[in-house]
């Protein structure tokens, strides 16, 4: 099931949520594409690992590294960038999980946890073999296609039990979650809106903020 607008996935996280868990903020849809971005173990990829089928290519000057402090946020194929000292820390595990679930992914941040759930059977391409750029040290989308489309055909008890139309494709309990921090990002007169997501374990995740909800 694809799930696209807020309009759409909002009365579905009635039922994905825990009770008594207080919902605070949702990014995600359609209005979301393109591809992330990536420092890790200070080596810059753009794009992130392989970008999916028909997103945008990142701009000249972005891919080589000719900008300053956070002019990337103007690059209209970015979506977002990841900070960390390695591959497997939370900030790439989550725009893993968002990269590959692409405009079908949402971040939902609650009181409890972080998660990225999609629809119930909408499930990301996933490859049997892993292409070189995603076994990169700024990639690994290939593995986590493979766990996405694992979680979709064999839903654990939780998910079925629950009786819920999303899927979780990734999640952390609020000890590990991210505080985010809200700012004008680039350099134009109206400046593009930036949310950091920086984890405990030191890693960010930043975020153009456009078409989100929060309430």
């Amino acid at each position: 099931m694809s799930v696209r607008s807020f309009r759409e996935v909002r009365p579905l996280l009635d039922s994905w949520q825990h009770d008594g868990e207080r919902l605070l903020a949702v990014y995600g849809g359609e209005a979301e594409h393109g591809c992330f971005a990536s420092t890790i173990a200070g080596r810059r990829s753009v794009p992130h690992g392989a970008p999916r089928p028909g997103d945008p290519v990142p701009v000249r000057s972005v891919v080589e590294g000719r900008y300053r402090g956070d002019e990337w946020v103007h690059d209209p194929a970015l979506r977002g960038w990841v900070h960390a000292d390695s591959p497997d820390q939370l900030a790439v595990q989550c725009a893993n999980a968002l990269a590959s679930a692409g405009p079908d992914g949402w971040l939902v941040m609650t009181d409890r946890r972080t998660a990225v759930v999609t629809g119930n059977g909408c499930t990301p391409d996933a490859g049997t073999e892993e292409e070189p750029a995603e076994r990169s040290a700024g990639g690994f989308l290939g593995r986590a296609r493979s766990m996405v489309a694992a979680v979709q055909s064999d839903l654990s008890d939780r998910f079925r039990s629950r009786d819920t139309a999303l899927v979780t494709l990734w999640e952390c309990p609020i000890a590990r979650t991210a505080r985010t921090e809200r700012r004008p990002g680039g350099r134009n007169v109206r400046a593009n809106l930036v949310s950091s997501e920086r984890f405990p374990d030191g890693s960010v995740l930043e975020l153009k903020w456009s078409g989100t909800w929060s309430p």
